[in-house]
């Protein structure tokens, strides 16, 4: 593991979590810009044991792209930009007002993490 992983984030992490108390969760997604993990997608989580942390009932580690549940709301993740990519895509085709609410509905309406099939395949 790396010890500027260990250091400068899971070492903060706990020290949050301690004066934050159990009700509060940590969810690790990792990166495909991550030293820990090759340049690959989609990612598997991190490894238990490459989180050295005090807590580690408080630590969820995801996959890449990944889902998790909190409370009645699931929430999915993805480590790429996709709306960078989708904007990159409208400006080729012409600006045309707001972008942003036709990205959102363009994601929703996808239902896919992965929107290399409408995008530049490049998703670092």
């Amino acid at each position: 593991m790396c010890a500027c992983l260990a250091v400068q984030v899971i070492d903060r992490l706990d020290e949050y979590l301690e004066s934050a108390g159990s009700s509060c969760h940590v969810v690790l997604v990792p990166s495909t810009r991550d030293v820990l993990h090759h340049p690959v997608f989609p990612q598997p989580p991190l490894l238990p044991e490459a989180v050295p942390t005090r807590h580690p009932q408080q630590f969820t580690m995801l996959s890449n792209p990944g889902t998790f549940a909190c409370n009645e709301v699931v929430v999915g993740v993805v480590t790429s930009d996709v709306v960078k990519h989708l904007s990159g895509q409208e400006v080729q085709r012409g600006p045309q007002g707001d972008r942003l609410p036709s990205f959102a509905a363009h994601l929703l309406g996808q239902q896919r993490y992965d929107m290399t099939a409408k995008v530049n395949v490049n998703i670092s």
